[in-house]
């Protein structure tokens, strides 16, 4: 909500230089998605993980004028590569593959480097925003596969990994 996004960045949590959005991001105010641009323009970090596909596409069309498409998949079947994009960022030498997990969201039409990509879209993907990052994450921090329950350790893998890429020197 408007009213939790504005305490978060009036300080009611203390300072931060990374910031994790999930479920529930879309449908917020013109000034709550600035604040967050304001926050990366400054050099903070954004990580976005998956929302079933229903939002992440407006939180990122509007906090930061992409234009990104999602879609999303529960079925194990679908993996995620990892790309030549993560050469040189803390995502290289990250797990080969990823599963699908509980609707798990791919994207297309992504900014900066691709990640993590599959056959129905683009899993990870981090992008320089002015000073800051964004990194966005199609897992949605739930649930094991049937197949694999050790599987979610992959995406845990690559989420602590996305954390690396934030500024330690930066304070908001």
């Amino acid at each position: 909500t408007d009213q939790n996004v504005g305490a978060v960045f009036t300080g009611k949590f203390g300072q931060f230089n990374a910031i994790v959005v999930s479920e529930s991001i879309q449908s917020l105010s013109p000034s709550a998605y600035a604040l967050f641009n304001d926050f990366v323009s400054s050099g903070g970090c954004l990580i976005i993980t998956g929302d079933h596909a229903s939002g992440e596409d407006e939180f990122l069309d509007n906090v930061f004028g992409f234009s990104v498409g999602v879609t999303d998949s529960s079925d194990p079947s679908d993996t995620y590569s990892i790309q030549p994009g993560a050469s040189g960022t803390p995502f290289a030498g990250g797990p080969a593959l990823l599963i699908s997990e509980d609707l798990t969201t791919a994207y297309s039409n992504t900014p900066g480097s691709i990640i993590y990509n599959g056959p129905l879209g683009v899993a990870v993907f981090t992008t320089e925003f002015d000073l800051g990052v964004v990194t966005a994450i199609g897992w949605d921090y739930c649930c094991d596969s049937d197949e694999d329950p050790n599987a979610v350790l992959d995406w845990y893998n690559v989420v602590d990994r996305a954390f690396d890429l934030c500024n330690p020197d930066f304070v908001f």
